[in-house]
Formats: structure tokens, sequence, C-alpha cells
């Protein structure tokens, strides 16, 4: 019984409503359900005890439009419920009133002062549910009650009934004290009913709030920690790209090694997996195009590898990338070619074998296969001669106007599966030539209105356009290209590009 009790006090009730209304729509449905059992008892009471018909049967048919402000409070529509009732209900005591006169019920003093107890109630009525937040739908729904109030009288006196000659009959004591007990009982459970809901919802709103204000200190806390979190590792990247960048060469020793050129580099983050290097022996200039696998920290660490073992391969004097165990035998190796000079292929082959031993990759299926695309050239500026080997990262070379391309081998620096030796290419050069050595970054970045990438085809005919400007310029154009091309878009790589004119 409790159970459909509160299942019908529920009737209409949503999470997503405000909390006033909530409370407004469980007190219309109690009362609702109230009226219907004074209703149906008093019905009973003047059918049997006063041999009444035409009231009692009026009021039980009532019972249906109670039913049905039920039913459209289930399905949302509370406003329209109330809107109903407080207009169905003095119209209804009004023409019951009247019709029951003519036909000689409805004449003692409890049958004059009941319907206008009913009235006063169905003006009342919208007021204590819809409350103050709601004040002008609440007047509005009252207005018709007030009218029917106003003229009830005027109604009576219309239809010929004397209501100042209703006769006092004693033996009617009885009834009027019950009309008025029961106006009594309806008000004061009226108003223990919206005390206990008060309470009951003040109860749960209190114990949301401190639940609300326990997760929001405990979200400030984890967010505070996060932040705290994030502030050290930043600090700790900042410093990672300080320790990076005095890694890469110079831009005042590059300057002298080669006059006419120009770098390109904007990593993703704050360290990059792209790096560039630049050596010289003798009369030979080493540069190098790299892009470590990933970017970030990951790649970050690989680059560190990469131009450590450079360095090591290229001045094999230089011992301090080698003091570890899993380079003595490929230490033997750079040994031996030291009566020789090194190829470009030769320097990539070396390198693959040390991050190989490094990394300790075997050839498992269940090992990472990180390692590195790069482009080398060895540069001889006296005999205008260089040699070009490459892992993934190809070579582009203008001259008069014209692109040639210097494939590269399709393996990377690292472990692969059909592994071979690098091609080693021997390019004469000619006074005026441009080439370029790059990572993927620049193709591969996404365009901010379409989402396609840039791509080879369109990345040649960049550098077709601008090869024939001064270096700086070349530089300037291509930053303004990726800026143009990406937009508003997230950058998805590290950028490398190396320019140099002979």
């Amino acid at each position: 019984m409790a159970n459909i009790w509160k299942k019908i006090s529920y009737l209409g009730v949503q999470d997503n409503q405000p909390l006033y209304w909530q409370k407004s729509i469980i007190l219309y449905n109690q009362i609702a359900r109230i009226l219907i059992l004074i209703i149906f008892f008093t019905s009973m009471l003047m059918f049997f005890k006063m041999n009444m018909r035409i009231v009692p049967t009026a009021f039980l048919l009532t019972l249906p439009v109670m039913a049905l402000s039920l039913w459209l409070n289930s399905l949302g529509k509370v406003n329209f419920s109330i809107l109903i009732i407080s207009i169905f209900f003095p119209l209804f005591f009004l023409f019951t009133s009247v019709y029951s006169k003519i036909h000689g019920e409805g004449i003692s003093l409890i049958f004059y002062i009941a319907p206008r107890f009913g009235i006063i109630i169905s003006i009342i009525f919208p007021v204590v549910i819809l409350g103050f937040h709601n004040i002008k739908r609440a007047f509005y729904s009252s207005l018709g009650g007030i009218l029917v109030f106003i003229f009830f009288d005027y109604v009576h006196t219309v239809f010929d009934i004397n209501v100042q000659n209703i006769p006092y009959y004693p033996k009617n004591y009885l009834f009027v004290v019950f009309g008025l007990a029961i106006v009594l009982i309806f008000f004061t459970f009226l108003i223990f009913s919206l005390q206990k809901i008060n309470n009951i919802y003040e109860e749960i709103v209190l114990n949301q709030k401190k639940d609300i204000e326990k997760q929001r200190d405990y979200a400030e806390e984890q967010h505070k920690e996060i932040l705290m979190q994030k502030e050290q590792i930043t600090d700790s990247i900042r410093y990672a790209r300080r320790i990076q960048k005095a890694m890469l060469p110079e831009e005042h020793f590059i300057e002298n090694l080669l006059p006419e050129h120009f770098i390109f580099f904007k990593p993703k983050d704050i360290v990059s997996g792209d790096f560039y290097f630049f050596a010289k022996k003798r009369n030979r200039i080493y540069i190098v195009a790299a892009d470590c696998t990933g970017h970030g920290v990951p790649g970050a660490f690989m680059s560190m590898l990469g131009i450590s073992f450079l360095n090591a391969i290229i001045n094999s004097e230089n011992k301090f990338a080698l003091q570890l165990p899993f380079v003595d035998d490929v230490l033997d190796k750079i040994n031996d070619l030291k009566t020789k000079e090194l190829t470009a292929a030769d320097v990539l082959n070396s390198l693959r074998e040390m991050i190989k031993k490094a990394l300790k990759q075997t050839g498992n299926d269940t090992e990472p296969k990180d390692g590195m695309d790069m482009a080398l050239c060895i540069l001889d500026t006296k005999k205008l001669k260089m040699q070009y080997a490459g892992a993934h990262n190809p070579l582009y070379l203008f001259r008069e106007k014209e692109l040639i391309e210097y494939k590269a081998d399709r393996m990377p620096i690292g472990i692969y599966l059909k592994e071979e030796p690098f091609t080693n290419y021997e390019i004469s050069l000619k006074k005026g030539d441009v080439f370029y050595l790059f990572s993927d970054g620049f193709v591969d970045q996404f365009n901010g209105a379409t989402g396609e990438k840039f791509k080879t085809r369109r990345f040649k005919q960049l550098l077709s356009d601008i090869h024939l400007l001064n270096m700086q310029e070349q530089k300037r154009r291509i930053s303004e290209e990726l800026t143009i091309w990406k937009k508003n878009t997230e950058q998805v790589d590290d950028i490398l590009i190396i320019g140099v004119k002979i």
C-alpha cells in the first residue's frame, strides 16, 4: 500500500525538473488522492444517510476528472492539469448548488456554506501548488474560481433561488460542523504534507550539497595536484630541451661550413624527435636530416642516441659515446674503417648496427620497431663531389631549374625484416646547385580547411617555386606556406627541412 501511495505521489516527477517544481507535483498528487477519498465517502454519506440522489451523484461524477488530472501529471502536463481542476471545480460547485436547489435538494444551511468552501479551496489550490515561483500562472489559474465566487449569488437569483431565506434547521448543526471539519482537515493535511515534503527535500538537498562540496573539494585537490605535476614535468622537459639544443650544432659553426644554407626546424612538442647534424673531417662536410620514431620525449631520447652514435662513427677518436659493452664489436668495425674514408652508406650501415644493439633488437615480433629515418650527405667542397645515402628520406637537387630526385632505400635505421646494405650515391655538383634534406613532417601536415595532407607533389612544387631565391627568403616562404596551410589545425609531427646552395 505504501509503495502504491509513493508511486502515485511521484507521477510526473523527473530528475531534470527544478526542486520546487518536483515538490509542487508531489503535493498536487497527494491532494488529488485525498480529494478523491473525501468526495467518495461524502457522496456515500449523503446518499445513504440523507436520502439525497442528485448531489452525491454529481459528486461521484467528479472522480473521473480527478483521475484525469493524475493521468495528465504522469504525462508531465501538470500545468494543464491544474488549469482543468481550477476551472472545473468552481463551475461544478456552482451548477450543482443551483441544480440541486431547483430540484429540492441542498436547501439547508450546510449546502449554502459548502459550495462556497469548495470554491474558496479551488481558488487557493493553484496558489498552494504553484507557489511564488510561478505567481502569474497561479493567478490566472485561480481567476476562474474568483469570478465564480463573485457571481455565485447572482446566478442563484437568476434561477429564482432566494439564498437569504434558506431555512436554518437545528438538526443540520451536525452537518455544518462536519463540513467545517472537512475543510479544516483538508487545510491541515495540506500544510502538513507541504511541511513534510519540504523537510524531506531539504534533507535530500542538504545531503546532495554535502556530497557535491566533498566532490568539489576532492576535484580541486586533484586539479591542483595535476597542475603541479604538469608544471614539474613541463619544467623537466624544458630543461631537456636545453640539453637537446646543446647537442645540436651551433649556427655560427654551420655558417662557417656552408655560408649559403637554411635550417627550418619546427618541433611539434617542447623537445623533438627530428634532429640535424653537421660535422667536418678534413675537407668533407657531413650533413644529416633525421626523423626518429615518435616525437616529444620518446623521439628526443632517440635523437640523443643518434647524435651520439654519429659523432662516434664520424669522429672515431671521440670515445664518449662508445664506452658501453654493447658497441665493442661495432667499435672494432669502425676502427677497421679508420684506414679508409667512410662513404655515406658506411655511416648508415654502422649507425644501424649500433642502434639495433643499443635497443636490443633481435628481430623478435614482440620487440618495438623503434629506429629512425635519415638522409645523409657527405660534401667535398674542393672536388665539388657529394655522396648521399638515405633511409626512407630522399634527396632533392635542383640544377638549372630542373628537379633531380635521389630515392632513399625503403628501410629504416633499425631492425628490418629484409635488411640490405644502404645504397651509396655519388653525385657531381655544379656551382649554383641547390639541394634539400628533410623529414616527412611537412608533407604529412593536414590542411586546416579540407583536412588533406600537404603531400609530396605539392612539396616538390613549393621547392621548385622558391629554389632560386636566397636561402633566408626560402626559409621565410616555407614558414608562411606552413602557416597558411595548417591554419588553426594542430601540427601533427616534427618538421625539419635543410636547404644548401653550392
